[in-house]
């Protein structure tokens, strides 16, 4: 992910959405991000999302829910407790959140709720994400997705 796109967000404070499923290819663009913002003041949303397995059944349902937002809050400390040992940027705070649905719906909830600048995520299984598009044209939203 070159800086191409640098220039376009620099200057004020920035928000910026960056899902991860905790793959090497998710942590590179996490690295990326700060790398290529490290003079912008930014705040990092970093975000996974988790999907309960419906068949688990209705008593096991919300045990399932539990555990998967457990696991995914667990390694998202990690993951921002890393980015910000390895960066020097004194301008970027790294909030995490951890939500249960598909990516392009929690981004499209995101994206109602908060102001955000630029989204950032990996895409190494080509996963096609044209409703967030689609949804950033019809909402006139400034939101500028970055795929790696």
């Amino acid at each position: 992910m070159p800086g191409f796109w640098v220039s376009r967000y620099s200057g004020t404070m920035k928000s910026i959405l960056v899902a991860t499923d905790f793959s090497s290819h998710s942590q590179d663009v996490l690295r990326e991000v700060l790398e290529q913002l490290r003079e912008v003041p930014c705040r990092i949303l970093l975000i996974n999302t988790y999907l309960v397995d419906q068949s688990a059944g209705p008593e096991n349902i919300l045990a399932l829910n539990d555990e998967l937002k457990s696991q995914s809050k667990r390694k998202l400390e990690v993951q921002r407790a890393e980015a910000l040992k390895e960066n020097f940027n004194s301008h970027v705070s790294i909030e995490t959140g951890s939500h249960m649905g598909s990516i392009d719906n929690v981004i499209k909830n995101l994206l109602l709720r908060e102001k955000i600048d630029l989204i950032a995520m990996s895409n190494p299984s080509g996963t096609k994400l044209e409703k967030v598009e689609d949804f950033l044209k019809r909402q006139s939203c400034a939101a500028y997705p970055i795929v790696s």
